[in-house]
């Protein structure tokens, strides 16, 4: 019945295994080659996440950099504070030998608050780091929305102490923070390749990827795109804060407070119409990739959660070559053929980048079968 081998069928298929490949046959290892070939010829997701994913993080990342150009330049204005007091919030190279050359002044002032700054950015690193302290690049951990919100909410607080003119200039210690944890967890997710609060590293890998470009080497193509993307949206932030800071004065950070909370609200919504966890959640990083397998509502046509064992048979009906791998196109078809209801190739592209444990874009039986018993806890 629909076309699953029974169990005899399976066992003599699993018995010719160890045997070698017959002539005109290919290899286990070619045909799993074979299939991450096919699975990474598209340059646009790194390790095979869907599209939809890579798109959302590109557009917040772009929005980041611009938060990030924004804010920076509200408060290099000089416009925030009566006294007139300049400060970077997104770049602290200068910070670094601005400290050294107060010490060596004796200016204990001048290094206390240069010194101040980077302990801020470099706190709100740590708590990214924290909160996620095993990330996997490429695949978004249930702590980035509420470390998001946290930013959020240290930029809410900069915004406020500037607008009030609250405590002199410590509004620069929390958007510093704010911004530290928005490059922290872009560098987690992207393993250091978008980062969207200062541009020394970008624009390193831009004049490297330009230099291999320019002879011939086009493997770093896509990054490139992305890095210019992301300076591109920096700078436009720094150009736009200048009519702001002009208009708003001390109240222009509340835009990049807006901006900032918007951005981690949109990575709720993501995660909350992607996956299917709740709200709260999204918003607490209450939920586990293997949980929210469980919201790709898998039931058989008596309209009954399917049995594990039928699942195993799923499996080995796709694994048709007896390669002991399957790929996403494999798997939405078969569990179509099935007769499972609520499949989509959505919540297939998300079973695969979920279960999919050595990110080589197929799934193994070990790894079906460890999805089967999330699906039955």
């Amino acid at each position: 019945e629909n076309g699953f081998p029974n169990k005899d069928d399976t066992s003599s298929k699993r018995s010719n295994d160890t045997a070698p490949p017959s002539d005109g046959s290919r290899s286990e290892e070619n045909k799993r080659t074979d299939k991450k070939v096919s699975k990474s010829a598209n340059p646009l997701t790194p390790n095979h996440n869907s599209v939809k994913e890579y798109v959302f993080v590109l557009l917040a990342g772009l929005g980041l950099a611009f938060n990030a150009g924004y804010a920076n330049g509200c408060c290099l204005s000089g416009l925030l504070t009566a006294s007139g007091a300049r400060q970077s919030v997104a770049g602290f190279t200068g910070s670094y030998t601005k400290s050294a050359i107060a010490l060596a002044d004796g200016d204990t002032d001048e290094f206390q608050s240069a010194f101040y700054m980077i302990l801020s950015f470099m706190f709100g690193s740590f708590i990214s780091g924290f909160m996620t302290p095993k990330a996997q690049s490429y695949r978004i951990a249930p702590t980035y929305g509420p470390t998001f919100l946290l930013g959020g909410t240290f930029m809410c607080i900069a915004s406020i102490l500037a607008a009030t003119h609250e405590r002199g200039d410590h509004f620069f210690n929390f958007a510093a923070a704010a911004n530290g944890i928005q490059n922290g967890i872009t560098s987690l997710y992207s393993a250091n390749l978008i980062r969207t609060t200062h541009l020394t590293g970008t624009s390193t890998d831009i004049g490297l990827f330009l230099g291999q470009l320019a002879r011939g080497n086009t493997a770093n193509l896509w990054k490139l795109k992305v890095l210019i993307g992301l300076a591109t949206a920096f700078w436009c932030g720094g150009l736009i804060s200048f009519w702001a800071t002009n208009k708003f004065t001390s109240s222009s950070l509340l835009f990049s407070a807006s901006l900032f909370l918007a951005i981690g609200v949109s990575l709720v919504v993501f995660l909350v119409k992607s996956l299917g966890v709740t709200y709260k959640q999204a918003i607490l990083g209450s939920w586990e990739w293997k949980k929210a397998l469980g919201k790709l509502n898998l039931v058989g046509e008596d309209g009954e959660p399917a049995s594990e064992d039928f699942l195993m048979e799923v499996f080995d009906k796709m694994d048709a070559d007896q390669s002991g791998f399957i790929d996403e196109d494999e798997l939405f078809l078969a569990l179509r053929e099935a007769g499972l209801k609520g499949i989509t190739m959505k919540s297939v592209k998300a079973m695969i980048s979920v279960i999919d444990e050595d990110d080589d874009g197929v799934i193994s039986k070990d790894e079906w079968r460890e999805l089967v018993l999330a699906e039955h806890d």
